[in-house]
């Protein structure tokens, strides 16, 4: 017949390591699912609709929709150095053939000192290699 061992309690210093693991884990699954998994290194990433151009991207822009209907229009990029790894998006969202001019604060954007894209619907997404920015 086996006897039933008593539940251990977790010592002082066991509980406190589980506690933390538990209110880290806690906050990093609601900075997920409030943000819509917009979240990279604890920073919340936004789209924006510029109402004027040019329009500088902000270390907060994932995407940018540019309305370029009207006229071409011109966007600029975060400085290269300063935000390695960044995938900023570019997409017009215009039923015309006008052009988006993607310059950078600094670095070149695909070789260039800017790149275009043109027609409805076009998109773009670019990532620093912390000098330049490339298109993926």
């Amino acid at each position: 017949m086996n006897k039933l061992n008593p539940p251990r309690l977790p010592s002082t210093r066991e509980a406190s390591y589980a506690d933390t693991l538990r209110l880290r884990l806690n906050d990093i699954l609601t900075k997920l699912i409030l943000n819509n998994n917009q979240v990279v290194d604890g920073r919340m990433f936004q789209d924006s609709k510029p109402a004027s151009f040019p329009y500088t991207l902000n270390q907060n822009d994932q995407v940018v929709f540019v309305d370029q209907s009207a006229s071409s229009q011109s966007v600029v990029l975060m400085d290269a150095r300063e935000h390695r790894y960044k995938r900023p998006i570019v997409k017009a969202i215009g039923l015309s053939a006008n052009q988006i001019e993607i310059s950078a604060l600094s670095g070149n954007v695909e070789g260039r000192a800017s790149f275009t894209i043109s027609g409805t619907f076009a998109v773009a997404q670019f990532q620093s290699d912390g000098t330049n920015w490339w298109r993926l």
